[in-house]
């Protein structure tokens, strides 16, 4: 069962939005092979986790009232389709994913207390990918999928806008 107290939810309310949530972003073409690699691993990791996720929100009450502190079903429900979002979102047989590799951008400079591999803003339903999720030596295959399930969990509508390719500022 996957440990969901590394992960970082969002508040119950939005969950809901995750519905929505349409991936229109293609694998990355102009990603070197050993960052598509890390990324395919990260995804694939985060697919299996946030599908194993669906299924224990609903099975194991401790564990759903210890981390998300309810027993409605109408939340449980909610809960369960975020996952299904994520689990859709990281699922590699589909040509719309969902992320974007910043090179330049501010939000990825490294800061000395804390490891920024990826970041959302508010109103974009990207998941932008920073330098340091493709360094091993700061992250792992592990660290990279639970990074993606939180930033996924992040999003909030569908309005994905058009097709963006993994685009290096270099």
């Amino acid at each position: 069962v996957l440990s969901l107290r590394l992960l970082i939810f969002p508040p119950l309310v939005k969950t809901f939005l995750l519905l929505k949530l349409t991936k229109l972003v293609q694998q990355p073409k102009h990603t070197p092979d050993g960052e598509a690699d890390i990324l395919k691993q990260a995804m694939r990791k985060c697919e299996v986790w946030a599908n194993k996720a669906y299924f224990a929100v609903k099975e194991d009450g401790s564990l759903r009232r210890r981390y998300f502190g309810t027993n409605s079903a109408k939340h449980i429900e909610s809960i369960q389709q975020t996952f299904d979002a994520i689990e859709n979102a990281c699922d590699l047989t589909k040509d719309n994913i969902p992320f974007r590799c910043e090179r330049s951008a501010k939000e990825c400079e490294h800061r000395p207390t804390a490891i920024l591999s990826a970041y959302v803003i508010p109103g974009k339903d990207r998941v932008y990918l920073c330098p340091d999720f493709f360094d091993l030596d700061l992250t792992d295959v592990d660290y990279n999928a639970r990074t993606l399930i939180q930033e996924l969990s992040h999003l909030d509508s569908s309005e994905l806008g058009p097709r963006i390719k993994c685009y290096y500022h270099i």
